[in-house]
């Protein structure tokens, strides 16, 4: 199946703007905290308040929450040190960046249907949308794509040395 959405190979942590950066550190960090029961509430709270996005953390907290939750098969996210970016969190970069572009023609449902059912995706946009949008009005613009017209993304495979489900 082809993509006009291709993930980058190798694409590395360091490269990414740093609103990706903070989005995907967040992600790391928060499923490393539900894989070892550790809080990492404080943590994100406080990366949240130096980038003067105070209280975005909730939104992507709210949005994981229905993703681990409703998680229909293994999504590859590293670890909070690993240098490379996964397919699955280049996809997930993706998503933030049409949402606070607010391209109205593109499906958000299409990139995630793979991971989750569509009610699960319906319920997780609202947060998603709060999200984009705090970081959008502390000039935290993200810059990971979007691209105009994006069919369904063919997860072929989990390229990371140590998937987890999220």
């Amino acid at each position: 199946m082809s993509s006009s959405f291709s993930p980058k190979s190798e694409e590395l942590f360091e490269n990414l703007a740093f609103p990706e950066r903070l989005a995907l550190w967040s992600v790391r960090l928060w499923v490393d905290g539900l894989q070892s029961g550790c809080s990492i509430s404080g943590q994100l709270q406080d990366a949240y308040r130096l980038a003067r996005v105070d209280d975005a953390y909730l939104d992507l907290d709210a949005m994981m929450t229905i993703l681990a939750t409703s998680s229909s098969g293994p999504i590859d996210i590293r670890c909070e040190q690993c240098a490379s970016i996964s397919e699955d969190e280049q996809v997930f970069l993706h998503w933030l960046a049409i949402s606070q572009a607010g391209f109205p023609n593109v499906r958000d449902n299409e990139l995630f249907e793979q991971w989750m059912p569509a009610e699960a995706i319906n319920s997780a946009k609202p947060y998603l949308s709060q999200f984009t949008l705090k970081m959008q009005k502390a000039d935290l613009i993200f810059v990971h794509g979007p691209e105009p017209n994006i069919p369904k993304y063919p997860r072929t495979k989990l390229a990371a040395p140590d998937p987890v489900t999220a």
